[in-house]
């Protein structure tokens, strides 16, 4: 009788044991977390564990998406890492959560303000991770959580503001680099002087929104995004800003990131979660004389992977030409004003967003089968079945994981009498006296080439990147119409070849495109690699 009894207390150690590393999502009082244990949300959206971030040999504590180990969303330890693979996480005397390095050192705690006897952590499904007493009926009653002490990145349900009763701020600081989780030189917080207002701080104000009235929240991209719903408390005791996703099957993050730029990411979790193949067509395209294609009006044109481009044709002329090639799936014109021009995709098509303004984006054509044809065109709902049809053959038709990027570059100020909006094309738009500052007074030190655009310069901007400028010169012969269509055109045709477009200026006489600068390189290496 002996045996059964001595293997039954071994099977449950060994369940204690190996408990962390199969899919428990808590630790309880007496259990510690080793360095590569994880904890799983019950619904294997989040992991908690140790890391090592891009280069860097330090060990940092901290939380990801479970599909996306990359995607560090927090992490508690930033300014104190470990230099070793033997820190643990585990419950002090008083109930505390503790990260614990090799020398048996408290890096860092929960620092809970009145003990638990018998503590339980746990990761939720939200990204929170929290801490109770286990023998509470109240599953809700946390004596600590994560979402109280945010790193430098918003979850949905997570507050950003303040306590104002106890002086507690909820705030987002951006890492010091990607390499470099400890805290950075980018703030993104609640302003609660005056009307509140959130701003972005690095070395000065880089960007705010607001002021906010009552409980509605205007400021940014969130307002207007379909699958965000933003929402502002603001009373005596509490001000702050969180957000809920009205669709389900979305991702949804707000990110201050090492830059200095604020980023709100949209994901398709079923495109996370389905990252093999991804779609396909339901019906394939055969080439043959019968198929045809289908208007999308207000959309964000596909990504530029394979394409052919010429200035010169017409869109009848467009379009005969992507019927003569099988591996054509679309077409639109190249100039944004529908006057002339054509371009062609070829494979797959990325990165494409339907906007519901209608004086947003520029009209999509795609190809079609016949008999999909037929369908769309027998039904009184167009465009929501086309989209349904070409979920697959646009791998990302609403928002991917690195399709929707929405970034808020620094001190954008729109230029009076400008037609290019930061949404038709999602360039920036710099202020002069930015441009100025980065150019030293557009001095003879920072001038670095001409041509018949006019002046070339470089610079740094406050971020720190190095940017050259090509300055209009004042005997060309391009207006401001001419300027604004070849601005929106260089920036839709971002490719590996090319050297990114990072914004404009059109600010009293000036003509002014912000590059990306590329120091001694050739032209032959950015087009071979």
């Amino acid at each position: 009788m002996e045996t059964p009894t001595l293997f039954i207390c071994l099977y449950i150690i060994c369940l204690s044991v190996f408990g962390l590393s199969t899919a428990a999502d808590t630790l309880s009082s007496g259990q510690s977390m080793k360095d590569g244990e994880k904890l799983v949300s019950t619904g294997q959206s989040f992991e908690l564990g140790f890391f090592s971030p891009g280069n860097s040999k330090n060990r940092y504590f901290g939380m990801w998406y479970k599909i996306s180990p990359e995607t560090v969303v927090w992490v508690p330890n930033r300014d104190k890492p470990l230099t070793d693979s033997h820190g643990f996480l585990t419950f002090s005397h008083d109930g505390d959560l503790v990260l614990v390095n090799q020398s048996k050192s408290v890096v860092w705690s929960s620092n809970l303000s009145r003990v638990v006897k018998n503590p339980v952590a746990q990761l939720l499904d939200t990204g929170n991770l929290v801490l109770r007493e286990n023998s509470s009926l109240n599953c809700d009653d946390y004596r600590w959580q994560s979402f109280d002490h945010p790193s430098d990145t918003l979850l949905p349900g997570m507050k950003l503001g303040w306590d104002v009763k106890i002086g507690f701020e909820r705030c987002l600081t951006s890492w010091k680099s990607k390499d470099d989780p400890s805290p950075g030189d980018y703030t993104f917080r609640l302003n609660i002087n005056g009307l509140p207002r959130f701003e972005l701080l690095g070395s000065g104000k880089i960007y705010r929104t607001g002021p906010q009235f009552g409980i509605q929240y205007n400021g940014s991209s969130m307002a207007s995004n379909p699958v965000i719903k933003p929402l502002f408390f603001y009373g005596e005791n509490q001000m702050y800003l969180l957000y809920e996703v009205s669709k389900s099957e979305f991702i949804i993050r707000l990110l201050t990131n090492h830059t200095g730029w604020l980023q709100l990411y949209v994901a398709n979790q079923w495109d996370l979660f389905n990252r093999s193949g991804g779609c396909t067509r339901r019906i394939p395209i055969n080439c043959t004389k019968e198929e045809g294609f289908v208007k999308l009006a207000n959309v964000k044109i596909p990504d530029l992977l394979e394409f052919w481009l010429n200035n010169n044709m017409s869109l009848e002329e467009c379009e005969a030409e992507c019927l003569k090639n099988c591996s054509c799936t679309a077409y639109a014109n190249s100039d944004v004003r529908g006057v002339s021009g054509c371009l062609l995709w070829f494979g797959s098509l990325l990165d494409v967003k339907e906007y519901k303004e209608d004086n947003y984006g520029q009209a999509l054509y795609i190809r079609l089968p016949k008999s999909e044809l037929d369908f769309v065109h027998n039904s009184a709902k167009k465009k929501r079945m086309v989209i349904a049809i070409l979920m697959s053959a646009i791998a990302a038709l609403f928002l991917s994981a690195t399709v929707y990027c929405h970034q808020i570059q620094n001190r954008i100020i729109k230029s009076k009498g400008s037609k290019i909006k930061e949404e038709d094309v999602d360039l920036p738009l710099f202020d002069l006296a930015t441009i100025v500052n980065a150019m030293n007074g557009f001095s003879e030190d920072s001038l670095i080439g001409a041509g018949g655009f006019g002046p070339v310069y470089k610079g740094n901007l406050f971020t720190g990147q190095e940017v050259a400028v090509k300055r209009l010169s004042r005997d060309s012969r391009q207006g401001l119409e001419e300027f604004e269509n070849e601005t929106i055109l260089i920036a839709k045709l971002q490719h590996r070849i090319l050297v990114g477009l990072l914004g404009c200026c059109m600010e009293r006489d000036e003509r002014i495109l912000v590059y990306e600068y590329m120091q001694n390189k050739s032209l032959d290496y950015f087009i071979f690699g």
